[in-house]
C-alpha cells in the first residue's frame, strides 16, 4: 500500500425513521467520553446504527427538536447522552443529521455521530405504499480496488491521515457501469446507505391473524433470525466531482469485511 499522504474524507449522513434504544439503556461513560448507541429503523427491515454524544471536552452541541418545540435546544456534546431519553422515546419518527467518523482502530469502522435530531411532521408508515427510504451516506471514497461487477474495496481517511478500507456493493446498473472505468485511486464522492438486516431461517414463514379497519396486516412472526446481512451499498456518484488518478495506490485484495456495521 503507499504511504502517500492522503486528504481527510469528510462525509454525512442523513437517516429518517423510528428510533430506539433509548429508554432504560445507560451511556457508556468514562472521564472523557459520554456516547450512547442508538438504532434509527429506516424501513421495517433496515436497522442503521448512531452514536449520540462524544468526547466530555468537546465544544460542540447537539440540536435536539421533539414535537411540540419550536426551536431545537442545543446540549453540549458530553451531556446529550444524558438526556436524549428526556426528548425522545421508543419508536418515534426522526430525522438524524449526522457526521461520519472514520474509525481506523484494528479493522475499522464508519461511525455516525448525531449533530442533530429532529421529530418528523408526521408519524412514519413503512407499509404506506408512498413510503420512501431516507438512509443516505455522502462521503468521497477512494478506489483501492477494480470493481468486480458488484463490489470493490474504497478507502476512508480520517483527520490524522489514517485509513480504513471497506467493502462497497452496488446494485443499480448505471452505477455499475459507471465504476466498471474506476481506476485504483480515483477520488469518486459517492451518496450510499448502510444495510443491516436480519437473515430469517428458510422455510419459515409470517402468520398473518387478522386484518385491520384501514387494511394493516396485524400477526407475530413465526421467522427465527439466524443472522444479520451487513452491507454497504453505492446508491449515486456526483460524476461532476471525480477527480481521476488523485492517489498513486497499490490495489488492496478484497477482503471479507468481519468489522460491520459499519
Amino acid at each position: 500500500m503507499s504511504k502517500e499522504k492522503m486528504n481527510q474524507t469528510k462525509g454525512y449522513a442523513l437517516i429518517v425513521g423510528t428510533i430506539h434504544g433509548i429508554d432504560g439503556k445507560e451511556p457508556r461513560k468514562n472521564e472523557w467520553r459520554n456516547e450512547l448507541s442508538v438504532r434509527v429503523k429506516t424501513t421495517k427491515e433496515n436497522t442503521v446504527f448512531i452514536k449520540v454524544g462524544g468526547f466530555t471536552s468537546s465544544p460542540l452541541a447537539v440540536k435536539l427538536k421533539p414535537q411540540g418545540m419550536e426551536t431545537a435546544d442545543e446540549i453540549p456534546m458530553g451531556e446529550v447522552a444524558d438526556v436524549l431519553a428526556h426528548y425522545f422515546k421508543y419508536g418515534d419518527s426522526v430525522l438524524v443529521r449526522s457526521s461520519v467518523d472514520i474509525n481506523c482502530y484494528k479493522e475499522g469502522r464508519l461511525d455516525l455521530v448525531a449533530n442533530g435530531i429532529y421529530a418528523c411532521k408526521e408519524e412514519i408508515d413503512f407499509d404506506s405504499k408512498d413510503f420512501e427510504e431516507r438512509n443516505e451516506v455522502t462521503i468521497p471514497m477512494v478506489v483501492a480496488s477494480k470493481f468486480n461487477g458488484n463490489s470493490l474495496v474504497a478507502k476512508f481517511v480520517n483527520y490524522k491521515g489514517d485509513t480504513t478500507d471497506k467493502i462497497l456493493e452496488a446494485e443499480y446498473e448505471p452505477i455499475k457501469e459507471y465504476l466498471k472505468g474506476a481506476e485504483v485511486g480515483d477520488l469518486i464522492p459517492i451518496m450510499m446507505s448502510f444495510v443491516s438486516k436480519p437473515i430469517y431461517e428458510e422455510g419459515d414463514k409470517k402468520e398473518e391473524k387478522s386484518t385491520t379497519l384501514m387494511g394493516r396486516k396485524l400477526g407475530k412472526s413465526t421467522k427465527k433470525i439466524v443472522g444479520s446481512d451487513n452491507k454497504m451499498v453505492i446508491i449515486d456518484i456526483d460524476v461532476d466531482k471525480v477527480v481521476k488518478g488523485k492517489y498513486k495506490l497499490e490495489e488492496e485484495e478484497e477482503v471479507e469485511d468481519d468489522d460491520m456495521p459499519f
